[in-house]
């Protein structure tokens, strides 16, 4: 590989490329932020409308199969509480059909919204009385994080970056991917314990708000990375194989087919750009 650094968003990804094994000699872990002051508690908070909130795309990866699944379960204890399932995907149609053969109570409690975006998404975090996470497969997992930036207690699947975001039974729960009788169990724990359940919810909502997820801080910390390596670049000497050549020469043809204006003389951008290369 030709990169001096690669970033990743969690480290579970930084563990799979390497299990992959890839010839990166430099990668880095930093996380991804969140918006809080566009995700935020509700101002009548630790209030709730009795449901559960599901939001992503309906994909298998999602794994929406496995909640629907344990709500089976969780209506049987708790036959007031609602499901709310936001997104699209190709699964729907499959979801919606099952949603239905469970059982015949399930259509009254499910309900699909379909995408929603903006402030119409943030009420319905802020609302939700449990946010579930149930991935069978997730790099990073920004629906956990928005989800405990508005202050809401998170059960997630024990995979990928979601394990980044959430300390089981300090910020959220985790649940064993594909196992809804899991899922069913740390949800129900959730909604059997008010206090357990703001205790958690206050918990997520002070790990979200951390440097760790500070936009202001992940930028610093990119940048001190290119402040690294452009300290490292001055301490080495090192020629500019035909090999390098090669794939400049293919950067720069692509980017002119994109960019006619670059082909300008006037134009120094890609002079500029590889200029370390000692390109003309």
């Amino acid at each position: 590989m030709c990169s001096d650094l690669v970033i990743v968003n969690s480290n579970a990804m930084n563990e799979e490329i390497i299990d992959r094994g890839y010839n990166i000699k430099n990668i880095k872990t930093i996380q991804n932020g969140v918006d809080s002051y566009t995700f935020r508690p509700s101002e009548r908070w630790p209030d709730d409308d009795s449901y559960i909130l599901f939001v992503g795309r309906l994909v298998e990866q999602k794994g929406v199969e496995y909640l629907l699944r344990a709500f089976l379960f969780v209506k049987e204890r708790f036959p007031a509480i609602k499901l709310k399932i936001v997104g699209e995907g190709a699964c729907e149609p499959l979801l919606k059909r099952l949603s239905k053969n469970l059982d015949l109570a399930i259509p009254d409690q499910v309900d699909f919204l379909g995408w929603k975006r903006g402030a119409d998404l943030v009420k319905l975090y802020q609302s939700a009385r449990v946010v579930v996470v149930p991935s069978i497969y997730e790099p990073f997992g920004m629906t956990a994080l928005e989800a405990m930036s508005c202050k809401r207690p998170v059960v997630v699947s024990d995979t990928g970056g979601l394990r980044d975001i959430v300390v089981h039974k300090e910020t959220g729960y985790l649940a064993a991917p594909k196992s809804y009788l899991d899922l069913a169990q740390w949800i129900m724990a959730l909604l059997a314990d008010e206090d357990r359940r703001n205790l958690l919810a206050k918990m997520a909502h002070d790990r979200a708000e951390s440097e760790i997820y500070s936009w202001n801080s992940i930028a610093n910390r990119v940048i001190d990375q290119y402040r690294i390596l452009l300290n490292e670049k001055e301490k080495m000497s090192f020629s500019v194989t035909d090999e390098i050549k090669k794939i400049i020469s293919q950067i720069k043809k692509l980017a002119e087919e994109m960019e006619p204006t670059l082909k300008n003389p006037e134009n120094k951008i890609i002079k500029e750009v590889f200029d370390w290369a000692g390109e003309e």
